[in-house]
């Protein structure tokens, strides 16, 4: 009987063209020795995930890696994760410092940087700047922290860059925020193009996402296959903040902006997010292929985590418990208005499949928390919201493509209108008043039990004890 380990080395590798997974290529491999090198599995491992930071080791590996990709170029097609990390945005930190040596890579190798820059769609005026921080890199000995007051050159996010050109099938991201998180105002913005050399990634990801065109004939479009994105809010290892949950101010819609309307874009998550009035105060509506939404914990606002929903074109997924420590341990957690947060979220009713809205800090006391008020009048409550969310008109001045549409906060619905909801995981607060509803359907009469998604297979309840509240007593126990 014939088997797959008697073809020929050529069909195998056919066959092999066709798996997108590396996982199923990995299976495949381990049937035979003759299969895990038709596979080419060393070159694979080495290649499928590529961490990118200014330490001095990560840069020489990635350096290390672009070189032999750019040698052998069927080597980028075995990157499927890239992850950049670099202290951008941080200020607790003095800037980084390189300790260089005199060696530089082979003129041939210099040769393949420039095209490589060129092919990546950079434009020819910054070509050779490029790949002077290039050749930087490959001397890299140590890096050090000392007093400067201006930066070098972001060798991290040049090489980070170049390696996302070469790596057509990479299929996710973790990155940190690759610039300044900078006021941004209508009169006083600076183009995209002016941070070319500035942040040479950024500059890169925005063309990618924002320019059908881009890189046009020069070279291959990028970033076709890449579906997951995660932002990095970690600061490094060795910092003195690590110990403690720190929320430091994140650029959340800037960073977006880099991916959110890539072809095969599904998901972004990120951890520790707390938004900033500096920088984009949110994206157009139903402007991003992203449906699914994870994050970790959060201090974010009402308004900033109803852009985020209403930025999706459709949503099955959103996941955000919020809140944690904060330095010094206090507690900094309650949403503005949840009604802001449940009329964004009536806008995905029939695709939202996913949802997990809970409570995640660290309790310092056992006092219950009132977190929605549910005896509010429906004028009050509608009073409330529309004063919130024209602050936050305010705040994105002039940015009128940020402003949600008016008949988001005129929608009635409830819980009950969540037809594809299948995994619901909530706090009890939050999910009685998802019940009761909002607008002409809003019934203060109620029963929990009746107005659960037709479809729902999965219910958790977070944030409940028993006998310290008679009336959630009931809504629990209702049969």
């Amino acid at each position: 009987m014939a088997q797959l380990t008697d073809l020929p080395t050529e069909i195998i590798l056919h066959i092999v063209s066709y798996l997108q997974s590396y996982d199923d290529i990995a299976a495949l491999a381990a049937q035979s020795s003759h299969l895990y090198e038709s596979c080419d599995m060393r070159a694979r491992a080495r290649f499928r995930e590529i961490h990118i930071t200014n330490n001095a080791k990560h840069l020489e590996s990635a350096f290390a890696a672009l070189i032999d990709i750019l040698e052998q170029p069927y080597l980028g097609r075995y990157v499927r994760h890239i992850e950049y990390w670099e202290s951008v945005t941080k200020t607790y930190k003095d800037p980084t410092f390189c300790e260089l040596n005199t060696s530089s890579p082979a003129e041939e190798h210099m040769r393949m940087i420039r095209a490589a820059i060129y092919r990546a769609g950079f434009p020819s005026n910054i070509i050779e700047r490029l790949a002077m921080i290039v050749r930087l890199i490959s001397g890299v000995n140590s890096r050090r922290e000392i007093n400067l007051m201006n930066r070098p050159p972001l060798l991290a996010q040049v090489l980070t860059a170049l390696l996302i050109s070469v790596a057509p099938e990479v299929e996710s991201m973790a990155l940190s925020q690759p610039f300044l998180s900078k006021f941004s105002v209508p009169w006083h913005t600076d183009s995209i193009d002016r941070k070319c050399m500035k942040f040479p990634l950024q500059w890169l990801l925005h063309q990618i996402n924002n320019n059908d065109a881009f890189p046009g004939a020069r070279g291959p479009k990028l970033l076709r296959k890449l579906r997951d994105v995660y932002l990095v809010t970690e600061p490094e290892d060795d910092s003195p903040w690590k110990q403690d949950r720190v929320f430091f101010m994140t650029d959340l819609f800037g960073f977006l902006e880099l991916f959110h309307r890539l072809p095969s874009i599904e998901s972004f998550g990120t951890d520790e997010l707390k938004t900033s009035v500096v920088g984009k105060h949110g994206l157009p509506f139903a402007s991003s292929n992203i449906s699914c939404i994870q994050i970790e914990h959060s201090l974010a606002d009402s308004m900033n985590l109803a852009r985020m929903i209403c930025l999706c074109k459709q949503l099955r997924e959103f996941q955000c418990p919020i809140g944690a420590r904060s330095i010094g341990g206090n507690l900094t957690c309650r949403l503005n208005t949840f009604r802001i947060i449940f009329q964004a979220l009536l806008v995905h009713r029939r695709t939202l499949e996913v949802l997990d809205l809970g409570v995640t800090y660290i309790p310092f006391d056992s006092k219950p928390v009132e977190r929605v008020p549910l005896n509010l009048s429906e004028n009050r409550e509608k009073r409330e919201q529309m004063q919130l969310i024209q602050i936050a008109n305010e705040m994105a001045l002039a940015d009128k493509s940020v402003q949600l549409p008016d008949w988001i906060w005129d929608q009635a619905g409830s819980l009950a209108d969540f037809s594809a909801l299948k995994h619901l995981d909530q706090e009890l607060q939050y999910l009685l008043y998802m019940s009761r509803g909002v607008g002409t359907a809003r019934d203060d009469g109620y029963q929990l039990v009746d107005r659960l998604p037709p479809q729902l297979e999965h219910l958790l309840i977070n944030e409940y004890v028993r006998n310290e509240n008679v009336e959630f007593d009931e809504q629990v126990d209702s049969p």
